[in-house]
Order: structure tokens, then sequence, then C-alpha cells
């Protein structure tokens, strides 16, 4: 499945912008397909790419702000907060099922 952190096209529709399985770790040498027009999000929100030009990029927040920025960077900015997610769910399947242990244990009568 091909995945990347959020990448909307205009219209909403969803898109993928890295080639290969779930497993971020072994797809670090994929590159993120950076598009004008299409909506990213990195760690201070959603941006649309205005502009591309050689190395660099335009983009622009949800709230006007506009910057010149590094395409590498951003590739790695999204990369780091999709480890991220990824191993926070290793850990959240962990946490669901000893939540579940202890309300059962107190759930009937309070008594374990």
């Amino acid at each position: 499945m091909a995945r990347c952190g959020k990448g909307k096209e205009k219209g909403g529709s969803r898109i993928c912008h890295r080639d290969g399985d779930d497993n971020m770790e072994d797809n670090m040498s994929d590159q993120i397909e950076f598009k004008v027009g299409n909506e990213y999000e990195n760690r201070k929100g959603l941006f649309e790419v205005i502009s591309i030009k050689s190395d660099s990029m335009i983009i622009q927040w949800e709230n006007g702000e506009k910057i010149s920025t590094d395409i590498e960077l951003q590739q790695r900015i999204i990369e780091d907060m999709e480890i991220e997610r990824q191993q926070s769910k290793r850990l959240e399947p962990k946490d669901n099922i000893n939540r579940k242990k202890n309300h059962r244990r107190t759930s009937h009568s309070g008594k374990l």
C-alpha cells in the first residue's frame, strides 16, 4: 500500500505519494512526490504546494502564510511524522488490551 502522511488532490480525493508497503522503515529510500495544487501535512499543519522550482517549492498553509522551502526538508519531516504514527500504532493495541482487562476486573461489582 502506498502512503505518506496526508496528501490530497483538489476535490478532496486521497492520493498516495509513496511506492511500497506499509513498513516505512524499509522504504525510506522512496521519495515523496510533491505536486503543485496538492495538499500535504507537516508539523505546522496542512499546506498546499503553490509552485516547484528546482530543489525548492513555495507552500501555503491554511492560514495564508507562504514560504519557500527545501523539498528534501519537507520530505524528511513528512517521513518522520509517518514513522511516529506507525510507532504509536504499534504501541496502541497493547494499551487497549490493558484497558480492557482492567475494565473487566472492575466493571461488574467493583471487586476483583
